[in-house]
């Protein structure tokens, strides 16, 4: 990966209208009520960050977005358009992508094909495939030297830069990102969030779903808490990081 050192501290509290725009979005598993009411904006330009404990319903905000499993809300928006009810096949062509959680690759495929499967969309896309390609192998040179090499052979981090390179070359407008740097050595965890902040100030929105809250906090420009399904509090980053007690908001200690 390019040296990135220097963006790890976001700039000022981005500003625009909402890009994604999620109003009491409620999400059941048979009796369980797993997402309840939750509201949530994401600015155009800016990165947002969604925390909260294992179970707090963070991953289950993010797939229902995708259209992934079923949900219901009284608004769900992107881009000004509804987006309630669509294919996720839809959903990525107007321009919102996710990255998973456990990276989620290929494992039987080349690096090569992964990053095809990212950019098949649209016509469009295809056609754009080979300068979509060589914009992630500038973030990632070590995947043009693994340009061959199935997905499953490759490390953690290698995985990882993969599954977000796969997510650039459907040219997201709203790049979803799930837990990014678990299970990550520090030093590709360091290079995972200055990516991600590269990535944001040349234009990509980002929402951001990571455990790791202290970074979190340090490269958005603001946040949501969830407990139990529910917003238990949201601001600006910095409001949030100067309050401290995280655990208090997490856990409602």
């Amino acid at each position: 990966m390019n040296d990135l050192s220097g963006a790890t501290k976001v700039d000022t509290a981005a500003s625009g209208k909402p890009l994604l725009a999620i109003r009491n979005l409620n999400v059941h598993y048979g009796p369980v009520h797993a997402v309840r009411r939750v509201s949530i904006e994401v600015p155009e330009q800016s990165i947002v960050a969604l925390l909260g404990a294992n179970g707090a319903g963070k991953t289950s905000v993010l797939t229902a977005c995708m259209g992934f499993l079923p949900s219901t809300a009284e608004g769900l928006t992107f881009a000004g358009r509804s987006i309630a009810g669509l294919r996720t096949e839809e959903i990525v062509r107007s321009g919102m992508t996710l990255t998973p959680e456990g990276r989620r690759v290929f494992p039987g495929l080349t690096v090569a094909e992964n990053l095809a499967m990212g950019g098949g969309a649209t016509a469009a896309l295809r056609a754009r495939a080979k300068v979509n390609r060589e914009r992630v192998f500038d973030l990632f040179p070590r995947l043009r030297e693994r340009l061959n090499q199935k997905a499953g052979s490759l490390s953690g981090g290698e995985q990882q830069m993969l599954a977000i390179g796969r997510s650039l070359m459907s040219e997201p407008k709203l790049l979803l990102l799930d837990e990014p740097s678990l299970g990550l050595a520090p030093n590709i965890v360091d290079q995972i969030f200055d990516l991600i902040v590269l990535l944001n100030k040349t234009g990509t929105t980002i929402l951001l779903v990571e455990q790791n809250a202290e970074v979190s906090l340090d490269i958005s420009h603001t946040a949501f808490v969830l407990r139990g399904g529910e917003v238990a509090a949201s601001g600006s980053s910095a409001e949030l990081r100067g309050r401290g007690n995280l655990d208090g908001l997490y856990f409602g200690i």
